[in-house]
């Protein structure tokens, strides 16, 4: 009875000893990927991040005990492609010594920059990793940076490529800034006069008229970026010269006329000096 008993404790502490072992050796891994390698019998737990024993009873019911289910938190093609051991899969981040039949898989950041990435320079620069070359309009892995001669990987940058105001703000990132004439990223806060909408501000006030460049050609008189201020130094400088011109006018009147009434005066003088001389001379005549 005795012998008996002793073998079945032997054995329970044979059970429990290489248990804790396991349970150690699981607890012990850091991330999801290193628990799942380690041992069949450890599975990764995300809600707190820890790696368990299968057989612990506070082991969480998300458990996962699969690389390829550890790969598939990785929304991202880059982040995906940044662990080694994951390479995106149709869509999905998916262990690449999966058994899994994949359409089209990348392993790469250069790969996915450049089939993910290429379909404008706005969604490509949300990659991590990736920017857009715009001297050859292709989604480039940040190491082509220097084989490229205009290289963006700004929201400012995508925007800023933008030619005009309709090309501008059918962009959802993009906002076109009258001021300066150029379209420019929302996340920027450096413009006073920002529009979604194509066309001068105030339409100009009825006071000039709007150019391509969404900026307004103001009238003779009028300044501002809708013309809405008057140039007070043009209407100085007119209301001066309407004065000089005026009085110029009213100047030439009155010099005229003294010089008409001058003449008048001159020619009367003349006339009454011949009337006297004439007098003279029929006096002489009659005494004569």
């Amino acid at each position: 009875m005795i012998k008996q008993l002793l073998i079945v404790l032997l054995i329970s502490l044979h059970f429990q000893f290489f248990n804790f072992a396991d349970f150690e050796d699981c607890y012990l891994q850091p991330d999801c990927f290193s628990c799942t390698k380690k041992s069949a019998s450890c599975v990764f737990c995300p809600v707190n991040s820890r790696c368990y024993i299968d057989t612990d009873p506070y082991t969480c019911v998300t458990a996962v005990k699969e690389m390829d289910a550890c790969c598939s938190v990785y929304t991202g093609c880059t982040e995906c492609v940044d662990n080694p051991v994951c390479s995106w899969c149709d869509g999905k981040c998916r262990a690449r010594d999966s058994n899994i039949t994949c359409i089209e898989e990348y392993e790469t950041t250069e790969a996915c920059c450049i089939k993910i990435g290429n379909t404008s320079c706005l969604n490509c620069i949300t990659l991590d990793g990736c920017g857009w070359c715009a001297s050859e309009n292709e989604c480039r892995s940040r190491e082509y940076f220097t084989a490229c001669t205009k290289w963006y990987e700004t929201k400012n940058d995508c925007c800023g490529s933008f030619p005009t105001c309709d090309a501008c703000v059918v962009e959802d990132d993009c906002t076109y800034c009258r001021i300066v004439s150029e379209c420019q990223s929302k996340e920027l806060y450096g413009c006073s006069d920002f529009t979604q909408t194509c066309g001068c501000a105030d339409d100009c006030n009825g006071r000039g008229a709007c150019r391509g460049d969404l900026t307004c050609d103001c009238d003779f008189g009028y300044t501002g970026v809708a013309c809405e201020q008057d140039d007070f130094f043009i209407q100085y400088i007119l209301s001066f010269t309407f004065g000089t011109i005026i009085f110029a006018i009213i100047l030439f009147v009155v010099v005229f006329e003294s010089y008409k009434k001058f003449g008048n005066f001159k020619r009367q003088l003349a006339d009454a000096k011949m009337q006297r001389q004439q007098e003279k001379l029929n006096q002489e005549i009659e005494q004569s």
